[in-house]
């Protein structure tokens, strides 16, 4: 009609569709690039993550939208399977106590202190920590040195004791006599210093 203009109805403008899921493109030390539901390729903005969680190019991602923008919130996909423990294979273990340094060797046969020359002050668990059970197998098994001390079932290590027999010399008195006795009598006295007997 003359004089009027035709008028065009504006169309609201239409919001981007948010998305809720992505791809990690690569991950750098400010955040992670993602390839978005129906493209191929990365942009180039790099998007806050969890810190909590380990990204990896390739993770299909859960996104939360976050005014104009997304943070990265955690990995989905098929469940995680349980961790093997990795081993970790070593041949010296090195420690410190105090100032001095100690160094324990772990090769094929032994687990031995590195410097074994001399006496070495490394132990396996102590009076307040002990290990709970020793079992050893068809090998030769040896418990202390010339210098060492040995005590079973709780009782205070000692050092190696001197069977007597010509009297009795380890206060072990229920039995009198002749020499056999006294013998009889030591011996019994050490194995209950050693805490082998009551």
């Amino acid at each position: 009609m003359e004089g009027i203009t035709e008028m065009v109805a504006q169309q609201p403008e239409q919001e981007a569709p948010v998305c809720n899921f992505a791809t990690v493109g690569a991950v750098y030390e400010d955040g992670v690039t993602l390839i978005f539901d129906g493209e191929t390729e990365a942009g180039e903005k790099h998007y806050k993550c969890n810190t909590a969680v380990v990204f990896a190019a390739g993770d299909r991602v859960k996104i939360l939208p976050d005014s104009g923008t997304y943070v990265v919130e955690y990995v989905v996909g098929a469940p995680a399977q349980p961790d093997t423990p990795a081993a970790i294979e070593l041949d010296r273990l090195v420690y410190r106590s105090g100032s001095t340094v100690r160094t324990v060797d772990l090769d094929s046969v032994a687990f031995e202190p590195a410097d074994n020359t001399t006496a070495i002050n490394v132990a396996l668990g102590s009076t307040l920590y002990p290990w709970a059970g020793l079992y050893t197998g068809d090998g030769s098994s040896r418990l202390a040195s010339t210098r060492g001390k040995v005590g079973f079932f709780g009782t205070t290590p000692i050092a190696k004791l001197t069977l007597g027999t010509t009297s009795n010399n380890q206060n072990y008195t229920s039995a009198t006599a002749s020499n056999y006795l006294y013998i009889l009598n030591n011996i019994a006295g050490i194995l209950k210093k050693y805490g082998l007997i009551g």
